[in-house]
């Protein structure tokens, strides 16, 4: 059961990150200033804090399959990886250096969204008791990172307004993936603890 209990506070605390990470990024859309100072660090932390989830669930995979679930292993570590690359461009732009805070972001959300993918997959195939469910809460999770990748590159293109917006909305399709693997995994655990 531990594997599971990892699993399923590593979804939570992922929860917890990405809502601490749209709520920067609608401060910086509401403020109409992507070098929200106030922003920026908030989307710092909740980056900080998803990694930190994502670092969980990688270890809870990793004991509960002992090797065998490499796509899920893989995407919970590259969502890890993605979301400490999401930190440091942001401690970039807080530092005064945005173009290049800005492209890391890129790379930081990208990677998120291929490691979401791979989770999304290994979920897809598991035993879970709410599988298909997790499976599209990846997913969503996949494309709402691609969708802050889109915005960012456009406020790289000088199209600010847009691009905070964009950006904010794939921070909240994130949020709402989140929760929904979250879910899955509490009831699973919930459902596996009363056997």
């Amino acid at each position: 059961m531990f594997p599971e209990f990892l699993e399923t506070v590593g979804a939570w605390v992922q929860v917890l990150g990405t809502l601490i990470s749209a709520s920067g990024l609608t401060i910086i859309v509401l403020e109409d200033d992507e070098n929200s100072l106030e922003g920026n660090s908030l989307t710092l932390i909740g980056n900080g804090v998803e990694a930190f989830g994502n670092s969980i669930q990688a270890i809870g995979r990793t004991k509960k399959s002992v090797g065998e679930d490499v796509e899920g292993i893989l995407g919970a570590w590259f969502q890890s990886a993605g979301n400490i690359t999401n930190s440091k461009a942001s401690y970039l732009i807080i530092s005064g250096h945005e173009v290049e805070g800005l492209k890391l972001d890129i790379l930081g959300d990208s990677i998120q969204s291929i490691g979401a993918f791979f989770e999304s997959v290994s979920l897809a195939e598991s035993d879970l008791l709410n599988a298909e469910f997790a499976s599209q809460g990846e997913l969503i999770q996949s494309l709402g990172a691609m969708i802050e990748a889109m915005g960012v590159l456009s406020i790289l293109k000088d199209e600010v307004d847009e691009g905070t917006q964009i950006q904010a909305f794939g921070s909240y399709a994130q949020l709402a993936g989140a929760t929904m693997t979250a879910i899955a995994f509490t009831k699973d655990f919930l459902h596996k603890d009363q056997q």
